[in-house]
């Protein structure tokens, strides 16, 4: 099981929707109106969810000073403001790129100059090139961060998406963008071979992947539960 933040355990009052929803299966959450101006609390969780995810162009929520959660239908994304450039993690698919950039343009005039690809499903990377175009249209590059285990399957799918910029050898390992420091590893969960959590440091926010269809897991290619529900009870420890 993942060993990396045990350093930082004393930090640590992690917030963010995966552990929202490990509260969700060992605890019962609250539940809090979505709105960018009002911030979740831990233990809270956005009120008509379900529903707005799919009515909505995006439902977008605050998590702390700098860091939201971005709903698109179907798919999700966490978004870090930092003092000069946003900092994405996925770029989502089938349309929801889109919405994605209009959520973070309808907080910030920042460009996206850090995307992070969390694991290699095109569901949730295809439209890293939308990115890529937005930044250069802002006059800026983007930086493109992954681990070695994706990049591995960027490669070896033919890179039909950009391919990262920014590698990180190892795992478990670590990138900053900005002040802010990210720590990843390895879940070993059967989301994908190169399924990891991401920990946002000084943001104490989780970013994990797939977190919001625990009752439909098998439909979002988990073939086996007990390793995610490992992972999720290993969050629910980070104090």
């Amino acid at each position: 099981m993942p060993h990396l933040f045990s350093r930082t355990r004393a930090l640590l009052g992690v917030t963010s929707f995966p552990v929202l929803t490990a509260a969700t299966l060992l605890g019962a959450p609250t539940l809090a109106q979505a709105a960018t101006s009002s911030k979740l609390e831990p233990g809270q969780y956005v009120e008509n969810l379900g529903m707005r995810r799919y009515s909505e162009p995006f439902v977008l929520q605050q998590l702390t000073d700098r860091t939201y959660m971005v709903f698109v239908s179907t798919h999700s994304a966490t978004v870090y403001v930092g003092d000069q450039g946003v900092l994405v993690f996925d770029p989502l698919s089938n349309g929801y790129g889109q919405g994605g950039l209009d959520a973070i343009n309808s907080i910030t005039d920042l460009p996206v100059t850090g995307l992070v690809y969390s694991h290699y499903h095109l569901d949730h990377l295809s439209h890293a090139q939308l990115f890529v175009d937005a930044a250069t249209v802002k006059g800026t590059e983007l930086r493109i961060i992954s681990s070695a285990a994706v990049a591995s399957q960027v490669e070896s799918y033919g890179t039909v998406i950009p391919a990262p910029t920014d590698v990180v050898a190892s795992d478990p390992g670590s990138f900053t963008f900005e002040d802010l420091t990210v720590y990843f590893e390895g879940t070993k969960d059967t989301h994908s071979i190169d399924n990891p959590l991401f920990l946002l440091e000084q943001e104490r926010v989780l970013h994990y992947l797939p977190e919001d269809f625990l009752p439909y897991f098998r439909l979002v290619g988990l073939l086996d539960i007990a390793p995610m529900e490992e992972a999720l009870r290993y969050v629910k420890t980070l104090e």
